[in-house]
């Protein structure tokens, strides 16, 4: 965490609690992960905790709490990117995993080319759905090798890629 911040980890803000530093906002000072009363989990402006502008998630049982807060992760990302993200983040607090990956990460991973056929046009997913929410587990996939993939983890859904690859070849090259 930067020094020019006030560790505020631990602090309870009328129905919120601070979980974590999350990252440096873009002029809005710190951001920090929070947990409300009612269990919902979302990142939130330091500064508008302490001033008491921020007090609830705004839900309070209805979804997971964080959509208005997500407005704030999402803005630095490219549009087609933006929903990629959030499901990836969503994903991470339904299932109780730590989120451990940035917008600048996800846009790095997602501008690659497509780990399987090679293509452009892709977008970054989890390599294995059941794995951590982490940088390491992120993987370029464009839509028809996502579709492909569906539940299976990453190294299997190459296996199988190979597979076809090798079942493929002889046939393309008239000297075998």
């Amino acid at each position: 965490m930067p020094r020019r911040y006030n560790d505020i980890k631990g602090r309870k803000f009328h129905q919120l609690t601070v979980l974590e530093y999350s990252r440096k906002g873009s002029d809005r000072g710190a951001i920090w992960i929070v947990q409300c009363d009612c269990g919902n989990v979302l990142e939130a402006v330091g500064r508008e905790l302490v001033s008491g502008r921020k007090k609830t998630c705004g839900s309070h049982g209805k979804g997971l709490g964080i959509r208005s807060s997500m407005s704030i992760v999402t803005s630095m990302l490219p549009k087609g990117m933006r929903q990629g993200f959030a499901n990836i983040i969503k994903k991470g607090i339904r299932e109780g995993k730590p989120r451990d990956i940035t917008p600048e990460q996800y846009i790095e991973i997602s501008s690659k080319p497509c780990l399987c056929c090679g293509s452009s046009a892709t977008l970054a997913y989890l390599g294995d759905p059941d794995g951590p929410i982490a940088i390491t587990n992120l993987v370029s996939l464009c839509d028809k090798c996502r579709g492909l993939q569906g539940s299976m983890a990453i190294e299997k859904l190459l296996r199988q890629v190979l597979r076809i690859a090798a079942h493929i070849t002889p046939q393309l090259n008239p000297d075998n």
